[in-house]
């Protein structure tokens, strides 16, 4: 199997290098030759030699790219976790797989607080003076009722012991 190989791509190089010094000796070939015509000469030299190679010689394996960076390689660390879409650009995870389980975990529970957040936030507005009726206390919500924050204000009234 490996003499077959071994001759055919000797015979592809012959045969490759018969057809660059006839269309080297032709002016009209040099004059005209582009971008174009240049890369449709190497597609046809890989051609060449696929079409002479078995198969199972002719397998070619690109690094895998990254889904969420297609620039960047895969890392290979992070191919057995779930919803793995290949983003670590600075490669945080790379140090120990029990950093990187920690890391997952944080990112969860950071997710997790944000979305009740993003429920919380818009709730507290809707219901505070309701709920501040109801128990007896000063509504928290600021003149234009808004919920007390660093951009909006109001928080002066709000107790550090809450």
């Amino acid at each position: 199997f490996a003499n077959t190989t071994v001759d055919a791509i000797d015979a592809a190089r012959r045969q490759l290098s018969l057809h660059d010094t006839a269309a080297a000796s032709s002016s009209s070939t040099r004059r005209c030759r582009s971008k174009f015509a240049a890369s449709s000469m190497v597609a046809t030299r890989l051609l060449a030699v696929a079409s002479i190679l078995t198969p199972a010689t002719a397998v070619l394996t690109l690094p895998r790219k990254s889904q969420a960076l297609p620039w960047l390689g895969a890392p290979a660390y992070l191919q057995e976790l779930p919803g793995n879409a290949d983003f670590d650009p600075l490669r945080l995870g790379s140090a120990s797989p029990a950093l990187l389980k920690y890391y997952r975990e944080a990112e969860l529970k950071h997710g997790r607080l944000a979305m009740l957040a993003a429920v919380g936030w818009p709730a507290s507005e809707l219901w505070d003076q309701k709920l501040a009726d109801t128990f007896g206390i000063d509504a928290a919500l600021t003149p234009k009722l808004e919920a007390p924050s660093v951009l909006n204000g109001g928080l002066d009234r709000i107790s550090p012991a809450f």
